[in-house]
């Protein structure tokens, strides 16, 4: 790495044995803070079949009914596909159609890659070096798969306006490639020819936001076997570099989160790292650099984190998926200045991996999808307020 470390945090003993609260001991405002933090609940997670080794789920509605529907990527070398799932508005789900894309779709999201004004798809594809996009019809439906080649196993991905011309593009960090892919959209759907950012080690972890806050879109970006998060800049053409913004976080990260948790008007990051049962969140200071990382203890090996307001605080929470075999996800509620409570864990399927955060049934409230990769399905939790 050439970029310089800041020093981890010091983890107090004491603390190891209360679940869920941060390394080091909080201030006296925090602890009053926390004791106003609104409880949260949830009903018993409904269980809705889709392929094998469910992985990751994305929001939206992709038939334009008003109902919100989910898109689910399932990476099985013999399943390869993204599952639709259609939404009745009361937070049910019916599996209506698998969609194939390229081998071992790790990632789904979802944007208006066209702007023909319906919601796209797209995945990384971690075995066959390459993302594929399925177009949106008016019919609620998806067509004509494309393939563009990325670098080596993308594991995961971002979407964002890189190069200011206000066409969705798309960033993939690459494991075995140890690098970023940046491929630019053309407007029609297509995407230009990756250009790949290389030497910062195994960069399987990717999220996008305007860090320094110059008005350009930059990259955060992951190394598991580094245990390290770092900042590329962006320049607004769709070009990106290291600006001496280097992190420690907790063992082997897997995927990051992007929100403002101490409401001060910078982005901050919460980053899922399954070696050590924690999520690590790092404040943002609006010029591109953050403040030492702070730990917090989920249930299982957390493969993923996502943000919602769970308890209707009007303050970020987050939701773990814990990755092992009883599958759970973990609930931690925002304090509003950037620390975290213990909130509630929810027992989903098996090998929970990909987690997703929204309004399922149009109460307003934030609900919960987790992805259970070992039995081939997901747990729809709506929230009980």
């Amino acid at each position: 790495m050439r970029a310089h470390f800041v020093t981890p945090l010091v983890v107090l003993a004491l603390l190891l044995t209360i679940p869920g609260l941060a390394q080091g001991a909080p201030a006296a405002s925090s602890r009053d803070s926390a004791r106003k933090v609104p409880k949260v609940n949830f009903f018993a997670g409904k269980t809705v079949r889709v392929g094998e080794w469910a992985c990751s789920a994305v929001i939206g509605d992709f038939d334009r009914d008003k109902k919100v529907d989910i898109a689910v990527a399932n990476e099985d070398p013999g399943e390869n596909s993204v599952s639709l799932l259609d939404g009745n508005g009361k937070g049910a789900f019916r599996r209506v159609k698998n969609y194939g894309v390229g081998e071992g779709p790790a990632q789904v999201v979802a944007a208006d890659f066209n702007r023909d004004g319906l919601l796209d798809l797209a995945t990384a594809n971690s075995l066959s070096d390459s993302i594929t996009v399925l177009y949106g019809q008016k019919n609620g439906t998806f067509a004509n798969a494309r393939s563009f080649r990325t670098d080596k196993w993308p594991q995961t991905m971002t979407v964002g306006d890189f190069n200011g011309d206000r066409v969705p593009d798309i960033a993939t960090g690459n494991y075995l490639g140890y690098s970023v892919s940046v491929l630019l959209g053309d407007g029609h759907g297509g995407f230009k020819s990756a250009h790949n950012i290389e030497d910062w080690g195994t960069c399987e972890v990717i999220a996008s936001g305007d860090f320094n806050e110059d008005g350009k879109l930059d990259l955060a970006v992951g190394s598991p076997s580094d245990d390290v998060v770092w900042i590329l800049a962006g320049d607004g053409k769709g070009s990106f570099t290291d600006i001496d913004s280097s992190y420690w976080v907790d063992q082997t990260p897997r995927f990051i989160a992007v929100a403002d948790f101490n409401r001060d008007g910078h982005k901050d990051l919460a980053v899922a790292c399954w070696g050590a049962n924690s999520i690590s969140v790092l404040l943002g200071k609006g010029n591109g650099h953050f403040s030492d990382a702070s730990s917090y203890m989920v249930e299982g090996e957390p493969f993923c984190v996502a943000v919602g307001d769970f308890n209707h605080d009007k303050k970020p929470d987050l939701v773990s998926a814990d990755w092992e075999m009883k599958g759970t996800s973990t609930v931690l509620l925002g304090v509003g200045d950037g620390t975290f409570v213990s909130g509630k864990i929810l027992r989903a399927g098996s090998v929970t991996q990909g987690v997703a955060a929204g309004d399922l049934n149009g109460d307003g409230w934030d609900d919960i999808v987790a992805c259970n990769h070992g039995s081939a399905s997901v747990s729809i939790f709506l929230n009980r307020h």
